[in-house]
């Protein structure tokens, strides 16, 4: 019997429906790492391989766009899902 581990990036792979599920994932990975930081932010959303985010914190925007490689290195470290490959930070409103 496989280990849900082993299995879960498979199903991952697998379907349209199953990407809200990875992108979902991606996104409570971020709270889970950066939770104050993740509270500050307006808007964190997969499009694609890139993590998308809205803050209007200006020196936070400014802190995660130096950080990034940093940032999509801890996201992606034991994660099931697909790969953070780039990091957007927008300083604003959302919308």
């Amino acid at each position: 019997m496989d280990r849900v581990g082993n299995i879960l990036p498979r199903v991952l792979r697998s379907g349209e429906g199953l990407s809200k599920l990875a992108d979902a994932v991606v996104r409570v990975r971020f709270e889970e790492l950066f939770g104050d930081l993740a509270a500050a932010c307006e808007s964190v959303q997969m499009i694609g391989s890139t993590l998308h985010i809205v803050t209007n914190n200006s020196a936070l925007s400014h802190q995660l766009q130096i950080d990034a490689q940093a940032v999509i290195k801890r996201l992606n470290e034991g994660s099931p899902t697909r790969r953070v490959r780039s990091l957007k930070v927008q300083t604003g409103r959302r919308g």
